[in-house]
């Protein structure tokens, strides 16, 4: 079989071995310099065979400056808990003034903790989801960074502009085979907001212009198809944990999500026929999970997801989900919904248990919430509520805006209000402003509870 290894001891700047395809030792200390933006794991990736190869991380510390970027058939594996990727430090400043579509350079007001080599993430209120810029610092000079690649698109200091060091850990972009196994991810810096001095943060729309998109999660896939992230652990990202947009037959399984910023674990951009199963979300600022846009039969089964301040399950049908199957899941104690189904037909909710969700507004958000949902089966869930003070409004909550779904065989008891609510038995009320707007952007989870 024509395999190749790469190796990297416990102190990679020590020694890297190349297992070549013949079984023949190769000695590539150099992939370890210390001057290597991603602790030569990129550098060692880069001498596989166009067939691909694995890329080994026996425990260790290995300090990310750069995302680590796989091409088709490499497997990246560490030795469990004890290899682990960081990233670098933590620096984030404003933009000085605009910085226009093709320009190489930023005016910011304060370039400290950046240096040459570091990858960041640049954008403004209106730069949502894809449009976030990336690029590589090329130098720092008195409050500019000259980056190694034109920004393609505008991001306005008028509109909150800002920089931040921040990128994924580890990304592909039309891959397959893609392996990820038995390591953990880890950013131990809080960001700080008061960078940006007078500005009122309580405003949910501000809070929003300044979170960090999907594009900057720790493992953010697209594209990849008959691919694995398989025992790996993401905690304290500044953006979502794990992120697969596009791509097909993939599997996530057996991971820990816990404490990142964003949602902890984001399907979406028409991902297709892929298993996320064993999973535990916990502790997220948003979502646990979210389906984001025009998924078709993903399986989400036998995960946990816990104390997530948002839903434990978002988004289920918004913008085009479709066939998707959430089974067997443990969904407890979420800021809103246990499970939110919104806008979409044709999905299946059976056999969750959901319990004691709606903590971040007591008797506001129910075990299973459908809004909007038609064509779609809830069956066989058990939803609860067994704390001294309830929290879950209902069990299972069908809006009246649902049409023609099945809701049978649930078993729901000890609810703040009813344990079952469908949409016949509510009055019709008038389309609130989000779905007059389209759901143009996803609303932050101040504006949720307002």
């Amino acid at each position: 079989m024509n395999t190749r290894e790469m190796t990297m001891p416990a102190r990679p700047w020590i020694v890297l071995l190349a297992l070549a395809c013949l079984g023949e030792a190769t000695r590539a200390a150099d992939f370890a310099r210390t001057d290597s933006p991603t602790a030569g794991i990129q550098e060692a990736t880069d001498v596989l065979p166009e067939s691909g190869g694995s890329v080994k991380l026996p425990p260790g510390e290995y300090v990310l400056r750069q995302p680590i970027v796989l091409r088709t058939g490499v497997t990246l594996a560490g030795a469990g808990p004890s290899t682990v990727l960081r990233k670098t430090r933590y620096a984030e400043t404003r933009l000085a003034a605009r910085a226009r579509q093709g320009s190489r350079s930023i005016r910011v007001e304060n370039t400290a903790g950046f240096a040459a080599g570091d990858a960041v993430a640049i954008r403004d209120q209106d730069a949502m989801g894809w449009n976030v810029v990336q690029a590589i610092i090329k130098a720092v000079e008195v409050n500019e960074l000259l980056l190694d690649r034109p920004i393609p698109r505008t991001c306005d200091s008028a509109r909150h502009g800002f920089v931040i060091l921040c990128f994924p850990a580890v990304t592909c972009n039309r891959a397959s085979k893609i392996v990820l196994k038995d390591f953990a991810i880890k950013e131990d810096h809080a960001r700080d907001l008061s960078v940006y001095g007078a500005i009122d943060l309580s405003n949910p729309r501000v809070r929003f212009a300044f979170s960090l998109p999907f594009p900057l999660a720790a493992i953010q896939l697209v594209d990849a198809t008959d691919s694995r992230v398989e025992g790996v652990s993401v905690v304290g990202w500044l953006s979502d944990g794990i992120s697969l947009q596009r791509g097909a037959s993939d599997t996530v399984a057996n991971c820990l999500v816990e404490k990142c910023a964003g949602k902890g674990i984001h399907a979406g951009g028409g991902l297709r026929d892929s298993l996320f199963s064993h999973n535990i979300s916990r502790n997220n600022d948003d979502d646990g999970f979210f389906f984001c846009a025009k998924t078709r039969k993903l399986m989400v089964s036998e995960n946990t997801f816990i104390n997530n301040k948002a839903h434990g399950i978002g988004g289920l049908g918004d913008s085009g989900d479709k066939f998707n199957t959430v089974a067997k899941n443990v969904i407890s104690g979420n800021g809103m919904h246990g499970i939110q189904m919104w806008d979409g037909d044709n999905n299946t909710v059976t056999d969750n248990t959901v319990s004691n969700n709606s903590q971040l507004a007591p008797g506001r958000f129910s075990g299973i919430c459908l809004g909007k949902t038609s064509l779609s089966v809830v069956q066989r869930n058990r939803c609860f509520d067994d704390q001294p003070s309830k929290t879950q409004k209902h069990g299972i909550e069908e809006l009246p805006d649902c049409r023609e779904n099945r809701i049978g065989e649930n078993r729901c008891h000890g609810h703040a209000e009813k344990d079952v609510v469908l949409a016949s038995e509510q009055p019709a009320g008038p389309p609130d402003a989000a779905r007059r707007r389209g759901r143009a952007r996803t609303p932050s989870i101040e504006e949720r509870v307002q």
